[in-house]
């Protein structure tokens, strides 16, 4: 794929009036009760939802669509709902998009009242996720390499009283971004080396974020090793992405975002059985996340200071690669004893982590898909989240995490665990002295760079590809963009 291509443009264009075509009515299966759109239509067309209704047992979830063929009302839309939360708001919002596509419906109606139903939540917050959820719906990665023509809904009419041109403008940029990091992630491997990465990076052009590249000779001059380590049993190089962006004055303290960049991870010399590398393409989803979470801030010129930074590597066995055994000698002089290089995420996020605290930052975030046991302990519902920040502070973080549909869920970050990474020859190990509590030893390995700052670290495994709850296209799911722009956006480390 071109470089250039892999920056997606939304085609759906939204609109206000108040002149409804194919409208979306939703039916709340508990309380027999049609949602507010049903009083805008016409008594001809609510006598045949009420027939439908009577004749049909409409279930949660459930999608009939009804094809009128009248100048008026061509297609109608019934969506069946029982338990209607902020939780499966982004699911349930994704249902129209996604089914119009499937019968090439090219507009709909959309009476938004009809899905705002949370007074904790901020009405044009809401509409932003709404459109970013319309704009995510209409993305298909396989349109890049079909011939076949892929139907896309063209239209969304916005039925409500208040004015959201913003929101709408907001969750269209914020769209379009998650849907450019879904095509870095979805891109075969053999596409997506770092040097590719690389290139794309480069050519991404919005005022206010400066970009720095460091090759591999500057990571050797700067004694970079854990990146230069991993990337050693690949013919491409190893690189780390720097992203600036200053939304308010220099002296304020910024967000650090450190993003996890293995472009394939094949395990290195502890070579993944074939189940296990399937997808392993997209092992740079961290990575990709936080190059959307910094483009988001740059383009809505969100006032705080963010630095992403990105190392960039693929893990591949070769006659340089590193092995078992090893022992590196980290930029912060930490000594990482290799007992698995499929252990290569945390390896590579510690140069970046030390190296991030020249900005002294208010907190350093860090976004992997860093280990399978977070998706033995989460399943494929919601990522991980660990931090020192405390209950409270986590809290709000996991019901931002409601508000975006990027969800997560704590684990500990206890001192009881760094013991159990402790090295026989030298500081660290890069993995557990026993497969339980994966995702907690990844956690700590990072926080012993990251001490003394505040840190928070999601381990996004679980969450790197769509499940079938999702209702999107198979592939990347685009996490972090948004759950990482809240969090900065928010202020929530304000201090």
């Amino acid at each position: 794929m071109n470089e250039e291509k892999v920056f997606f443009k939304n085609k759906i264009k939204f609109v206000f009036n108040e002149k409804i075509k194919n409208p979306i009515v939703f039916y709340n299966v508990k309380e027999k009760k049609f949602s507010q759109i049903f009083e805008k239509l016409p008594k001809e067309i609510q006598k045949k939802l009420e027939t439908i209704i009577k004749k049909e047992k409409i279930s949660n979830f459930q999608v009939k669509i009804f094809h009128t063929f009248n100048d008026d009302f061509q297609n109608i839309i019934l969506i069946g709902f029982e338990n209607f939360n902020l939780r499966n708001f982004h699911y349930f919002s994704r249902i129209p998009i996604r089914v119009s596509i499937k019968e090439r419906i090219e507009r709909i109606d959309m009476f938004l009242p009809d899905l705002y139903a949370f007074s904790d939540v901020d009405f044009f917050d809401f509409v932003k996720y709404f459109v970013v959820n319309a704009v995510m719906s209409s993305y298909d990665f396989s349109q890049f390499y079909k011939n076949e023509d892929i139907p896309s809904l063209k239209e969304i009419n916005i039925i409500t009283k208040e004015n959201i041109e913003k929101p709408v403008k907001e969750g269209i940029v914020m769209g379009e971004i998650i849907n450019t990091v879904r095509n870095l992630s979805n891109m075969p491997g053999g596409e997506m080396t770092p040097d590719f990465f690389i290139k794309v990076i480069k050519k991404i052009k919005i005022p206010k974020l400066k970009i720095k590249i460091l090759d591999r000779k500057k990571l050797e001059r700067l004694k970079m090793n854990s990146i230069l380590a991993v990337g050693k049993g690949s013919v491409y190089g190893s690189y780390l992405a720097i992203l600036e962006y200053y939304g308010t004055n220099k002296k304020e303290k910024p967000y650090v975002l450190i993003g996890k960049g293995i472009t394939f991870d094949t395990g290195g010399l502890h070579l993944k059985p074939a189940e296990g590398m399937k997808d392993m393409n997209l092992d740079m989803s961290g990575g990709a996340g936080v190059l959307g979470a910094l483009m988001v801030c740059a383009k809505l010129k969100i006032k705080k200071n963010v630095i992403g930074f990105i190392p960039i590597a693929e893990n591949m066995p070769g006659n340089d690669s590193y092995r078992p055994g090893d022992l590196i000698k980290s930029l912060s002089g930490k000594i990482i004893e290799v007992v698995s290089p499929d252990a290569e995420g945390r390896v590579i996020l510690a140069d970046a982590i030390h190296y991030s605290k020249k900005y002294n930052p208010k907190v350093i975030i860090t976004l992997a898909t860093l280990t399978g046991a977070s998706m033995i302990a989460l399943g494929n519902k919601a990522s991980a989240l660990l931090s020192n920040l405390g209950e409270e502070k986590i809290d709000e973080i996991k019901k931002l995490s409601y508000l975006t549909g990027d969800f997560v869920w704590d684990l500990p970050l206890w001192e009881e665990y760094l013991n159990d990474i402790k090295s026989q020859f030298g500081d660290l190990a890069n993995v557990g002295k026993s497969r339980y509590g994966g995702v907690m030893h990844g956690a700590i390995f990072l926080y012993e760079f990251a001490k003394p700052y505040d840190f928070i670290h999601i381990d996004m495994a679980p969450k790197m590809v769509s499940n079938d709850e999702d209702n999107l296209a198979p592939g990347s799911f685009g996490f972090g963009v948004k759950i990482l722009t809240e969090i900065i956006k928010k202020d929530l480390l304000k201090i």
